[in-house]
């Protein structure tokens, strides 16, 4: 069979395909470019704020989150450090947020703040199972629900769902 180009010869039907040889060249250059080039991951992140006052969220995200509210958004991997700014605190802080698929911030009622990580939402997750076994009884819904106002004292459903599958 005769060559077309490089990489590509006659395959039994006349359509062009390519050699073997080509074919590992392009698998290697996929996974080297794979390694170099990483695709962009989110983080889904939570912030509860059971401070004492409203806290902004001022980059990479930017939002509001009054006192005794939780506020859901994703942070992209290259954007993991949040900045937040409250009439709580002199200054803005700076919170390092863990990469992975899941991170929540939570501001405590002496207006402290601490940062979870993925495996620290499916330890609280796990204790509010652990907590809410009592309903389980009753179907998914109910026990779902239970699981989310359990967890860092209550979290949106859609959040705790998600979180609980992953």
């Amino acid at each position: 069979s005769g060559r077309v180009g490089g990489c590509l010869g006659n395959g039994l039907i006349g359509m062009p395909v390519a050699s073997r040889p080509c074919i590992v060249a392009l698998l290697l250059l996929a996974l080297l470019c794979a390694q170099l080039l990483p695709l962009a991951s989110t983080t889904a992140l939570l912030v509860v704020n059971d401070g004492s006052d409203v806290v902004e969220l001022l980059t990479p995200l930017q939002a509001k989150v009054p006192a005794g509210e939780r506020w859901a958004g994703n942070l992209v991997a290259n954007e993991l450090a949040l900045h937040l700014e409250s009439p709580m605190w002199p200054s803005a802080l700076s919170v390092d947020v863990a990469p992975g698929r899941y991170a929540v911030v939570v501001i405590a009622p002496n207006n402290s703040v601490s940062m979870h990580d993925a495996n620290d939402l499916q330890v609280e997750l796990s204790n509010a199972a652990h907590a809410c076994e009592a309903t389980r009884g009753q179907g998914e819904s109910p026990w779902m629900d239970c699981l989310a106002r359990a967890a860092f004292g209550g979290v949106p459903r859609d959040f705790a769902g998600s979180a609980w599958a992953a």
